[in-house]
């Protein structure tokens, strides 16, 4: 199947899941941009790239950390570049909820499996429970809590992660009040996903061209399978 495989399916594949990469790449500056600070398009490729390649590597999404380290020596605070990568992974929660439900509908005719069903859920719970609880928090409790459990800690290094989860608290507000940034980000986000999606696409035409398709070579349906 490989040695059949057509190249131009392949190269469809590569450039629609590098168009996901340059909006991934353009969300990331929308969000940099918005906090004030302007850096290169490359740049932030560069640390996105960067980022989920340690992802790959590190347990618990040490990649995230890492992203939002190396956006703080790109001249961010470290605590809006914490708010900057939480927000960017809420937004692929949602853009990924949003485009997972309604190909549900269309694609599967008997039940949904439980594993999806789980998947939506958790994408859900990602997607809407940080940004109820900030919206909710109206008077800003959750800031005046971290100030006061950072002036109660005699240890340097844990007052300053305490003050950086403050002004991360902060600027996640700041975000979530920019409704124009929101819905730019947000439409960004499920053209992401989108060409995500599509990227399978081009690979599975490649893969099973209608000529291998007649005789007793039959493509693979796991759908009828199942």
């Amino acid at each position: 199947i490989i040695a059949r495989t057509s190249p131009i399916g392949i190269a469809v594949s590569v450039a629609v899941y590098a168009t996901a990469w340059l909006l991934r790449t353009c969300r990331l500056r929308l969000l940099t941009t918005g906090s004030g600070t302007k850096i290169k398009i490359i740049e932030l490729f560069k640390v996105y790239v960067a980022g989920f390649a340690l992802n790959s590597i590190l347990p618990a999404r040490l990649g995230d950390v890492a992203t939002a380290v190396l956006l703080g020596t790109k001249g961010l605070d470290l605590g809006r570049s914490a708010a900057i990568v939480v927000q960017s992974r809420v937004l692929d929660a949602f853009a990924l909820v949003a485009v997972t439900v309604p190909a549900l509908t269309v694609l599967l005719k008997e039940r949904t499996p439980l594993w999806v069903v789980t998947g939506v859920l958790v994408g859900m719970a990602l997607a809407l429970v940080p940004v109820v609880l900030v919206i909710l928090d109206t008077r800003n409790v959750g800031a005046t809590v971290l100030e006061r459990w950072g002036g109660r800690v005699q240890r340097k290094s844990c007052a300053r992660i305490l003050a950086t989860a403050r002004t991360a608290y902060d600027c996640y507000r700041e975000i979530l009040s920019d409704r124009p940034l929101l819905l730019a980000s947000a439409v960004l986000s499920l053209l992401m996903m989108i060409c995500e999606g599509l990227t399978c696409l081009p690979i599975a035409l490649g893969a099973c061209p209608s000529n291998l398709c007649r005789g007793e070579r039959q493509c693979y349906n796991p759908v009828r399978r199942t």
